[in-house]
């Protein structure tokens, strides 16, 4: 396959996107040939075309032009001698179907050895290293999850499924509590599906969108509040245990006001999960909010491990092949990859798009 030629999506600068026609790297005896059959448009994936920001907000070692993607399935057609497993230690063969790990380290730091990836020293974001949007790519073992059961759209769904999942471990939301989701993009209506599957007493979902907040309601929202018109802090309080406001707060809509919204929602001892990647610095009074309450707020980023616990990864995998997570009605839209620019086009209309993909030839 090495040698052939293939269609990508590759970032040449700010809001310059082209589908090139580039020769396949050769297969060396630590990679593997993957077949991307389809990827999903992400929100970085966005950022990165539109205004060039980054996950970590670098440019190192970027090297133009840069294939996109990292919501993707494919199948694996090559193996390099020296390769016998993924990722994760899972032994793979010529025509299993892989899915792409998203993160790219340098597998030797402290953190790397923790299986720690996301926090990796040398870490490189969405548009710093090869990317899914291309027929035919080799990549690291480490960069592949093997799986069965799931379709090629599905298994596309497990990135941002892991990414949700790994948040939601972080913040730990416990049986019994009140649980507050605002924004329901594709990471909040995964997250609201996984943190329903733990147990939780309520969970109330903060959106304007009505055709998110509907689909909030079907995969199980108690409550549904609309910002622009509802008071959603007196709301949260009235419909809290004994009414100190929420256990668990997610911010996933990434909005500087809607991270102070968070603060305000969590009850005294609460967590608050800062999940969305806002394109402005936060905007916080950390006396009034942070201290008063005495609040323990997190961040995360990407999907790994956690101490005794699978990968994210394998977790998703299992939480939709169960049907626990369905992603079939976060799909709006698959293009062929020729027509990447109306894919582009269309993942940016947020009031009426989840998820739009694109399938490789």
């Amino acid at each position: 396959m090495s040698g052939r030629k293939t269609l990508a999506v590759r970032w040449h600068g700010i809001n310059d996107l082209r589908l090139d026609e580039i020769t396949v790297p050769p297969l060396t005896e630590n990679m593997v040939l993957v077949k991307n059959v389809i990827t999903g448009i992400c929100g970085t994936d966005k950022h990165t075309v539109i205004d060039g920001v980054f996950v970590d907000d670098s440019k190192k070692s970027l090297n133009y032009p840069a294939i996109l993607g990292h919501e993707s399935a494919g199948k694996i057609m090559a193996i390099g001698e020296n390769v016998k497993t993924d990722l994760v230690g899972q032994k793979i063969e010529v025509g299993d179907n892989v899915i792409f790990f998203e993160l790219y380290s340098c597998g030797e730091c402290k953190y790397c050895r923790q299986e720690k990836w996301n926090v990796c020293r040398d870490y490189k974001g969405a548009a710093l290293k090869p990317g899914t949007m291309v027929g035919y790519y080799p990549y690291k073992n480490t960069q592949l999850i093997k799986y069965e059961g799931l379709s090629y759209e599905q298994a596309a769904m497990v990135e941002p499924c892991a990414c949700a999942l790994h948040s939601t471990r972080l913040a730990d939301p416990k049986v019994g509590d009140t649980v507050v989701i605002i924004g329901t993009g594709c990471i909040g209506l995964l997250r609201l599906q996984i943190v329903k599957s733990l147990g939780v007493s309520k969970i109330i979902v903060v959106e304007p969108n009505i055709k998110r907040s509907q689909l909030a309601k079907e995969f199980g929202a108690d409550i549904v509040i609309n910002p622009t018109i509802d008071d959603v802090e007196s709301i949260v309080i009235r419909e809290s245990y004994e009414n100190y406001g929420a256990d668990v707060v997610f911010e996933d809509a990434g909005l500087t006001e809607t991270q102070e919204l968070a603060l305000k929602l969590a009850k005294p001892h609460g967590v608050v999960m800062l999940s969305g990647i806002s394109p402005e610095p936060a905007k916080i009074d950390v006396f009034k909010y942070l201290q008063l309450k005495e609040l323990t707020v997190l961040g995360a980023i990407g999907t790994g491990d956690l101490p005794d616990r699978r990968n994210d990864y394998l977790v998703c995998i299992d939480l939709i092949k169960s049907g626990k997570v369905k992603v079939s009605p976060l799909i709006t839209n698959v293009y062929e990859i020729q027509d990447y620019r109306n894919a582009f086009l269309e993942a940016n209309d947020g009031q009426n798009v989840i998820k739009v993909m694109i399938k490789s030839n």
